[in-house]
């Protein structure tokens, strides 16, 4: 849903599915120049069900949008009320988080890519002594590259993402704030966010920090034409809280499609460690980037 009147707009969401559904509402404002600076009013109800954790969150944040230079920005503070439920153990969180984002996506076709990256940034903290119920400051951080050799040849992606919290212990985080790996565009081959440092019977708990990334190779099946690609990959990473980390490795195949709404993925993943999968099918849909 959309509305606009006298420069200002409203936008709202709702997505439903079996693992996260949410409801969100923002109301924007532009700056002083509308083409590079819009202030944003938003509310977000998220729900999450995974075999990990179970949680149910509100969110109130303000944020100033600047466009227009070498990297987009957003400044913002938002306040947040989370109760989670992770390895057994409950949660209840409220957070007041000033923090500021950074993107920047360089592409020669956003959705059917042969050469471009994207790359963000994310800080943010909070303070127990101000309104907060733990202190942390948390860095995530994610890079994605695309290159095609040659002008019928095959197609190089990497991937790279990484996490970092300095603060409380992580039995006062709620789930949306511990890192977590596997999934789609995680490590393949094992769950979604079923990857992390256990608790003393085995459960996943989430973990302070995260390192994950990807390799794939990409290959046009018709000369003709670029609609139908195969695909060979390597995913390894995992979420931990010491300065070290135990891998988890993935790999498989998969076909790609450039349908008319964007680029359908299949792919066929086995893990490494089988001793909870032998194989997983992961589904995507969207642009390259």
């Amino acid at each position: 849903m959309f509305a606009r009147m006298k420069h200002l707009s409203f936008a709202s969401d709702l997505r439903l599915s079996p693992v996260e559904s949410s409801l969100t509402a923002d109301y924007r404002i532009p700056g002083r120049e509308p083409r590079t600076e819009t202030f944003s009013f938003g509310a977000r109800l998220l729900h999450e069900d995974t075999d990990t954790a179970k949680s149910d969150s509100a969110s109130l944040i303000f944020q100033q949008l600047l466009k227009g230079g070498a990297w987009n920005q957003a400044r913002f503070v938002e306040f947040l009320h989370e109760r989670s439920v992770v390895a057994g153990r409950e949660t209840t969180a409220n957070l007041l988080m000033p923090g500021i984002d950074f993107d920047r996506t360089v592409a020669d076709d956003v959705l059917r890519t042969y050469r471009g990256y994207r790359a963000n940034v994310r800080l943010q903290g909070a303070y127990e002594g101000i309104v907060s119920t733990a202190t942390l400051l948390q860095l995530r951080a994610g890079a994605k590259g695309i290159r095609r050799l040659g002008r019928k040849g095959g197609r190089l992606t990497a991937r790279l993402d990484a996490g970092a919290t300095i603060g409380d212990s992580i039995g006062d985080l709620p789930a949306s704030l511990r890192f977590f790996a596997g999934g789609d565009n995680s490590v393949r081959g094992y769950r979604y966010e079923s990857l992390g440092p256990v608790d003393d019977t085995g459960q996943v708990e989430g973990g302070r920090h995260l390192l994950t990334g990807s390799l794939e190779y990409e290959h046009p099946v018709f000369r003709d034409h670029d609609d139908w690609w195969a695909g060979a990959f390597v995913d390894a990473g995992n979420a931990f809280d010491t300065d070290r980390i135990h891998l988890k490795v993935g790999y498989g195949v998969g076909v790609r499609w450039y349908s008319p709404v964007g680029r359908l993925r299949f792919d066929l993943a086995f893990p490494e460690d089988t001793s909870r999968d032998s194989w997983r099918i992961h589904f995507g849909l969207g642009a390259d980037l």
